[in-house]
């Protein structure tokens, strides 16, 4: 009977919750399953009889739902005053309030066609070194009146132009599904030719195909500024469309559509977002933490971690690093200050929040949870703050190692099953390691298909004008082939029939123009496996953007007589495929700017390595920083590693670590192999010469030294290149490269560094082929304020050589290649022979006198002997 009732108590509560979402929706004349939600406040007030009925039923129900509680099901808290909490909140949340974002858009990360121009450009964005979506505004998350530049969500920089008679730019939004909004607001900036005509010129906006404006195009007025209200029922959860189309002419007759003075310029620096709403969190369960945890407007962009004081319980920090982790991955591109918080330092906060300890931890600063119930690993997610506008995440068990499985549960999870807001976690059961958000890397030596990529068959429309398609494509950092290695696309299309001669189809790579085919057959035309060779160098480590460009043009039979373009159509079949030659894993290493785009050597998902992060000092600011730097890292690999241990020392059991404290924490021996030493006293090298960029760049990818074992170690010695041993003096050598053949001068100075952080990679002191990455400021306050600005895409993208500095500006970042190179990775003696003979090419030269060298002694030698055996013969006679 007992079950019975726990049974009848959660139908009533389910039915409770469609009465009330019944008269909300009636409330705005919108039924229960649509698909969209108006704006909170459009319609009349509830009637008073709604909320009695509701109270009644209620009061009814709660011996159903202390039954409830008492067999084992606990019920949800809710929020109080001050992040206190209070019992009485029904057993599972309610329905979405007038207002909230519908699911009715893509959810993150599926394989949609506005998701996939999402991928697409961020694979662009990140190919090309430039900033891309990440924030360039405060990192608050969303507040009344916020306001987004359209430059933060388009991967390009500078202007958006719209050339030709019809042409069309659609731009993807996201936004966070625990919004309430009351408002959105386009606000656009442009400038239009002065040929157009008024009479038939015209833009036109749309939010998911749907126009909700227009605005003359007047060759009077050629500044131009619209604001253009969104209706809130339009906007869905996830990415929204908003696409700017322009209808432009500059003749009633006989008008070349091509003409350079058809053309729109929005300035995407001065056109704008803004939207006015508040975050809902009552209603978000396990299942929907991706409406937190959100790379769209008003998800998580800066977070606590709240966990027992790291110097009591340094286990805490694991902890940590698996929540700044899970937070990268399901942020996708966004980048978030996670903040550290010990129990007991001061009250909680009212932001977005994970509290990860032990029940006997917990205890006193949530005394309303419902602690009896935590009899294992337990996941769960509350509302917090005032008005429950912010998120609370509790990973919680009875004993240390319950927490840590939490939390990896927490990490892997990545189906939305668990829809309530408490989890308890059994086991976690298997050994394989795919974690929460994880993209594949492309594996050397294998066929896919753009169906095994995710991508569809592709039907393309020229009669807007050219059409780009672009696919994602991620290959691993340390690949390593020859000269002739190539990739090989073996394409399936179809073209339609009446193309004018000068219709094309471009393959650009990272936005180089690697083939062409010209679509000249009249009668139309079909290909089957068409074979396209790209070279594997061509391609970047980490995201690389394959991009199909279909400039489809009519054929007109006769001048200035209109003309049919609905003919202009083809198909890119996804039986198309694409095929990756055999490579080694080998790079030289450290190198600043293969971290910011891959993770490498810290984060190598393709091969689980040995690293750490060492947090050298345990103030809060110094902690914050470490783990920001770790959710950035997890998200340019990709992946995360589980095993990723953060300490609070210098972790030299590892083979790659990542050392962030302040300068008074660093020890003059960690920097034995590097190229300057940080410390109390500064010793920097300082060229002679200011080398070119293109010079720079040939001193990093140069040869420096290895370990001294195996054949690169015999070709570093050749090459006058090699490195110090683990146990060498403090003394760092002299950098060779190609384009710094003798010492640098050495300047040793006690200055501080003041406003200045440094993030410097260099050989590991303890072991042989490892690296150290050492982010560090003179202070901890100055610490977390450079790590929160590198961060930032304008700063991240500016990482290369092997040190870095900046201060308050992109524009102060300067870098240099001071330090020698390790190289990481498998490959066989011939592989390496090769890779570093191609790395010196003068060793060709020298390899070749040695070759002709000895094809000279052998031949003096032979004929020598030739010579002896015919005296010898010749005295026989």
């Amino acid at each position: 009977m007992g079950n019975g009732k726990i049974w009848r108590g959660r139908v009533a509560i389910g039915r409770l919750r469609d009465l009330v979402s019944n008269v909300a929706m009636n409330r705005d004349g919108a039924g229960r399953d649509g698909a969209r939600i108006p704006s909170r406040g459009l319609g009349p007030t509830t009637p008073a009889l709604g909320s009695g009925l509701v109270l009644a039923v209620m009061l009814a129900l709660m011996p159903a739902m202390s039954l409830a509680q008492s067999a084992g099901v606990p019920t949800r808290p809710s929020t109080g005053g001050a992040g206190m909490m209070s019992d009485g909140a029904p057993a599972a949340p309610g329905p979405a309030g007038a207002g909230r974002l519908s699911a009715g858009g893509p959810a993150f990360g599926e394989a949609d066609s506005q998701g996939s121009r999402r991928v697409a450009a961020e694979a662009t964005d990140r190919a090309n070194g430039r900033a891309g979506f990440g924030p360039r505004y405060g990192l608050d998350g969303l507040t009344t009146d916020d306001r987004y530049s359209l430059a933060k969500f388009v991967p390009e920089t500078g202007p958006i132009r719209l050339n030709g008679v019809g042409p069309r730019r659609s731009i993807s939004i996201p936004f966070a599904g625990r919004l309430d909004l009351d408002s959105v607001e386009v606000r656009l900036t442009f400038t239009n030719s002065i040929a157009l005509l008024p009479e038939r010129s015209a833009l036109t906006v749309r939010w998911n195909e749907t126009a909700i404006g227009q605005v003359r195009l007047d060759r009077k007025g050629t500044r131009n500024q619209v604001r253009v209200p969104v209706p809130v029922e339009l906007i869905t959860a996830g990415f929204n469309s908003l696409t700017i189309e322009a209808a432009q002419h500059y003749t009633y007759e006989c008008e070349d559509i091509s003409a350079p003075e058809l053309w729109t310029e929005i300035d995407t620096s001065r056109s704008e977002i803004i939207v006015n709403g508040t975050r809902n969190n009552d209603s978000i369960t396990l299942a929907r933490l991706d409406q937190v945890f959100s790379p769209g407007i008003g998800g998580v962009r800066d977070l606590t971690v709240v966990t027992p004081d790291v110097t009591v319980r340094p286990g805490a920090l694991y902890w940590s690093g698996l929540i700044a982790q899970s937070t990268g991955l399901r942020l996708q591109y966004e980048p978030a200050i996670i903040r550290h918080q010990a129990l007991g330092s001061g009250s909680l906060p009212d932001t977005d929040q994970v509290m990860a300890g032990t029940v006997n931890d917990l205890r006193g600063s949530l005394p309303n949870f419902p602690w009896r119930s935590v009899t294992g690993p337990v996941i769960a997610v509350l509302p917090a703050g005032s008005g429950g506008q912010a998120m609370r995440l509790v990973i919680t068990g009875t004993s240390d190692d319950e927490v840590t499985t939490a939390a990896l549960a927490l990490l892997f999870i990545d189906f939305p099953l668990a829809d309530a807001w408490w989890m308890r976690v059994n086991a976690i059961e298997g050994g394989g390691e795919q974690p929460v958000g994880v993209r594949k890397f492309l594996v050397p030596g294998t066929t896919y298909t753009l169906k095994d990529l995710g991508v569809p068959s592709l039907l393309i429309d020229g009669s807007g004008g050219t059409v780009r398609n672009d696919i994602a494509l991620l290959m691993p950092a340390d690949l390593w082939a020859g000269e002739n290695a190539q990739v090989k696309l073996f394409l399936d299309l179809t073209y339609g029939a009446a193309f004018h001669p000068t219709s094309v189809f471009n393959i650009f790579l990272n936005g180089d123009l690697e083939h062409a085919i010209h679509l000249n057959d009249k009668a139309g035309g079909s290909f089957r496996e068409y074979e396209v060779r790209i070279p594997l160098r061509s391609f970047s480590p980490g995201y690389n953007t394959l991009t199909f460009e279909s400039y489809l043009v009519a054929e007109q039979l006769e001048p200035c007589v209109t003309f049919y373009k609905e003919n202009l159509v083809m198909t890119l079949f996804n039986s198309s495929s694409l095929v990756l030659p055999k490579a080694e894993h080998y790079v030289p290493l450290p190198d600043l700017q293969l971290l910011a785009k891959t993770g490498i050597p810290l984060f190598q998902p393709d091969r689980l390595r040995s690293t750490g992060v060492g947090v050298l000092n345990t103030s809060p600011e110094v902690i914050t920083a470490a783990l920001t730097l770790v959710g950035k890292l997890t998200q340019v690999a990709a992946a995360p590693l589980p095993g990723l241990e953060v300490v609070p020392r210098n972790p030299t059991d590892k083979e790659h670590v990542l050392l962030v404290g302040t300068v008074q924490s660093l020890r003059p021996d960690l920097f034995r192999r590097a190229g300057a030493t940080l410390g109390e006293v500064q010793r920097i090298p300082y060229e002679s010469h200011q080398y070119a960029d293109e010079e720079r760049q040939q001193a990093s990818e140069a040869v420096a030294a290895d370990d001294g074992g195996g054949l690169g170690g015999w070709f570093d010695s050749v090459l006058g290149e090699g490195d110090e041993s683990a146990g060498a003096p403090a003394e760092p050598a002299p950098t060779r490269t190609a384009s710094s053949p003798g010492p640098r001068n050495y300047v040793a100075h006690g200055a501080g560094l003041g406003d200045t952080a440094i993030i410097m990679g260099f050989p590991s002191p303890n072991q042989s082929d490892g690296t150290v990455t050492l982010v560090t400021a003179e202070t901890a306050e100055a610490l977390l304020a450079g790590v929160a600005r590198l961060v930032d895409p304008a700063f991240w993208d500016a990482l290369k050589g092997d040190i870095m500095i900046w201060r308050d500006s992109p524009t102060t970042a300067e870098t240099r290649t001071i330090s020698p190179l390790v190289h990481v990775g498998d490959m066989n003696p011939i592989s390496q022979a090769s890779y570093h003979v191609s790395k010196s090419p003068w060793m060709w030269i020298i390899g070749a006198l040695v070759i002709i060298v000895l094809l000279a002694v052998i031949a003096n030698v032979l004929l020598r002997n030739r010579a002896r055996r015919k005296n010898v013969d010749s005295h026989g006679d």
